[in-house]
């Protein structure tokens, strides 16, 4: 460890160092996506690379990064980065060089005040860092060699182009509408995976639909595919269409795309809630998925704070808007008061004693923060999780399960 530096990226021959790790480690698709992330993204300005270099054998041989994003939760802006591209030597592990590096994440994390870290990987397998499962990432899967889809004469579709971009974001907004809390793209990120993107994982295809008896505009909707591997993905598609439009997009990707494909299946990553999916299921796809999206919340309080209008607002539209509920909130390693009156929220954070009001383990609360799990489900799963039998009513309506989906948002 001794020969070991442990730094930022800075210049064009640490990055290309960093690169030839993730080559070596993943493949060229991993490398070219540092490239995408800290020189051809509209974040790159926000985004950094943490390495370690062997000083003795001049190599790279350990990077994560830290990646800036835009994550609403509920109409509130919170600051959230992701934990992504994690790569060690193989000679080298077993050295804690992941670990020293993630502690460099999470020291610009406190330093920027980034309350959320998320990281896309195998369940529970960052649980030493702080992060729990907090969102199954399933995918719709559809099984495109059938002979039962039919394309409307009306409807054509097109590759999208830089021009197109406005439209997009403009359906992609609305589409959105549909979920309480997700990763958000920006105009500006639409453009760069139409445009300048090169890596598999960063850059889509996108299409344009339209309909020929609609005069000004003619554009209809949007889709875009993954470019990954031999599977076929769609990433985002409008939320507007009707089936017979959707169906016309199935008979599309079966006669355009699919021929160069190895497998006919056919994935929808996209909101359980996009009408898309609904027509899916009723053509007969399934729900799948074996990896999850995890989360690290730094600080509880901050947290509740940050989203404390929210909080309010849930109070003032429930049946307790005109009355006074005191309770703790105990994570086991601090308390955090609340005094609810007529719809206002206090918050006091105290050190940590025994209070057995409402218990939440960090497992806990992701799930419930992020509306995957009810209270009641977590209460039944997780038996250090606590809530007395009065205060559940007002802790669901704190915290309801609601919609959640993590766009592509690079």
């Amino acid at each position: 460890m001794q020969n070991l530096k442990f730094s930022v990226v800075n210049t064009g021959e640490e990055l290309k160092s960093v690169q030839k790790l993730c080559c070596n480690v993943f493949g060229e698709n991993e490398a070219e996506m540092l490239v995408d992330f800290f020189d051809r993204s509209p974040r790159k300005d926000k985004n950094l690379i943490y390495y370690a270099y062997d000083c003795e054998q001049e190599k790279c041989v350990g990077t994560i990064s830290y990646l800036d994003l835009l994550f609403e939760y509920e109409g509130i802006s919170l600051k959230t980065a992701e934990y992504a591209v994690a790569a060690t030597d193989s000679a080298y592990r077993g050295q804690r060089i992941n670990t020293r590096l993630t502690q460099m994440l999470f020291k610009t994390c406190y330093e920027r005040g980034t309350n959320l870290v998320i990281l896309e990987g195998i369940p529970y397998f960052y649980r030493n860092y702080g992060f729990n499962y907090a969102v199954p990432m399933c995918k719709e899967m559809f099984d495109l060699d059938r002979k039962d889809l039919a394309k409307a004469e009306r409807i054509s579709i097109r590759n999208a182009n830089l021009e197109d971009a406005a439209f997009i974001y403009e359906k992609y907004l609305l589409a959105t509408e549909k979920v309480d809390i997700c990763k958000i793209k920006e105009r500006a990120i639409i453009e760069a995976q139409i445009g300048v993107y090169q890596s598999d994982n960063n850059h889509k295809g996108y299409y344009i639909v339209e309909d020929s008896d609609l005069t000004d505009p003619q554009r209809i909707g949007y889709f875009a595919l993954d470019t990954t591997s031999a599977e076929l993905i769609i990433s985002d598609i409008a939320d507007n269409l009707s089936f017979d439009v959707y169906e016309s997009i199935l008979k599309f990707l079966q006669e355009e795309v699919l021929p160069t494909k190895e497998k006919t299946v056919l994935f929808a990553s996209v909101p359980d809630k996009n009408k898309f999916i609904a027509y899916l299921r009723m053509k007969g796809s399934r729900r799948v998925g074996k990896y999850a999206w995890q989360i690290k919340i730094f600080d509880d309080y901050k947290f509740f704070m940050d989203i404390l209008p929210l909080l309010e607002k849930r109070v003032q539209n429930s049946i307790y808007h005109d009355e006074k509920i005191e309770f703790y909130y105990n994570n086991y390693k601090k308390l955090i008061h609340f005094s609810i009156d007529h719809g206002k929220i206090t918050l006091c954070q105290e050190t940590w004693k025994p209070k057995w009001e409402v218990n939440l383990t960090s497992q806990g609360a992701v799930k419930l923060f992020f509306g995957h799990n009810s209270l009641g489900e977590i209460l039944d799963f997780l038996p250090d999780c606590m809530v007395t039998e009065h205060l559940r009513d007002i802790v669901e309506v704190l915290f309801p399960k609601v919609n959640v989906h993590f766009y592509m948002n690079y």
